[in-house]
């Protein structure tokens, strides 16, 4: 998959993000929050994020790997 300009900066964005709070930008954590914070300040359920990732076409991102993402994160 090829990236556009701006995407692929928001992506390094995000990357950035990840590393300066002490975890490690892998790809769940990448993509889960570029879903996250593509659409702006709002809450969402697991269930709400999967059937989002899905239609993204983010296939590493199951319920449990969103669960894990998504809470206590630890540094890695």
């Amino acid at each position: 998959m090829e990236l556009n300009g701006e995407m692929a900066h928001a992506i390094v964005d995000i990357e950035t993000r990840l590393r300066d709070c002490g975890l490690r930008p892998t790809r769940q954590r990448v993509a889960l929050a570029d879903l996250l914070f593509a659409k702006g300040d709002r809450h969402l359920t697991v269930e709400e994020l999967h059937e989002e990732a899905g239609a993204a076409a983010c296939p590493c991102l199951s319920p449990p790997s969103i669960t894990r993402c998504t809470s206590s994160p630890r540094p890695a």
